[in-house]
């Protein structure tokens, strides 16, 4: 005997066109059968839109391409999440592999509506890729898990899942921690007071050395100019005294 689940999933794989002509038939059998309670529940189904019908098919019809998908963007999660904690080495090639399985899962669509006879037309295939881009940014953790039932079009989760990804916030230092780091702080502020003065005094040190050093050598020079001065001036008288004679004798 089918159970009522099987002939809903029923529902959802049969061409689209044949979905309400089908969901009413299957109410009606159900309410004449006694179970008003299950005819209600087929009766409230809402027709897939063409692009959710195309996309169900791939759970129906194309099941390793959605498994392939939903495998891939975990591990683009958990490259997202490794960079957001300060590691990016495994993103890069994570994308590249989510946007290569995302593309495949596209055309395996477009094939599907090819094999169903309906046009694969521009706008429908968009939102068939918005619908793939916004199931890959949840990959197996999403609350509303692909089952071959989706009835409208899936939009981009937003920020709010990516937030999920971040990791949980650092909680607020104790008060002990605090003090100790105002602590460590303190300790690095006076080490580095005291290697300034140590290289201060150094420098003072050696100014002084050398200003020893240059009065020094000053007082050696102004010896050497008196000495000099006094050469001078007893060359002087001397030359005079010499020019006297000469005039005398002359």
């Amino acid at each position: 005997m089918i159970s009522l689940d099987e002939e809903i999933d029923r529902l959802y794989r049969i061409p689209l066109a044949e979905f309400v002509q089908a969901r009413n038939d299957l109410a009606a059998a159900l309410k004449k059968g006694g179970d008003p309670e299950a005819a209600r529940r087929v009766r409230d189904l809402t027709k897939p839109s063409a692009s959710a019908w195309a996309v169900n098919q791939l759970y129906w019809r194309a099941r390793p391409t959605l498994s392939d998908l939903i495998t891939v963007s975990d591990r683009h999660r958990r490259a997202q999440q490794a960079a957001l904690a300060g590691d990016g080495a495994e993103l890069p090639a994570a994308e590249r592999e989510r946007s290569r399985a995302i593309e495949e899962a596209i055309r395996r669509v477009r094939d599907i509506l090819t094999e169903s006879g309906q046009a694969a037309s521009d706008p429908l295939m968009r939102r068939v890729a918005t619908t793939l881009e916004a199931f890959a940014s949840y990959g197996s953790e999403n609350p509303n898990p692909l089952g071959g039932r989706l009835s409208e079009d899936l939009e981009s989760p937003g920020f709010g899942a990516l937030s999920s990804l971040a990791p949980p916030p650092t909680p607020p230092p104790s008060a002990a921690e605090v003090l100790a780091a105002e602590s460590r702080k303190e300790e690095e502020a006076l080490e580095a007071a005291k290697a300034v003065l140590a290289q201060a005094t150094a420098r003072a040190e050696r100014s002084s050395a050398e200003l020893d050093s240059a009065r020094a050598a000053l007082a050696r020079a102004e010896d050497e100019a008196r000495l000099a001065a006094s050469d001078v001036h007893r060359a002087k008288a001397r030359v005079s005294e010499l020019e006297g004679k000469r005039v005398e004798g002359g």
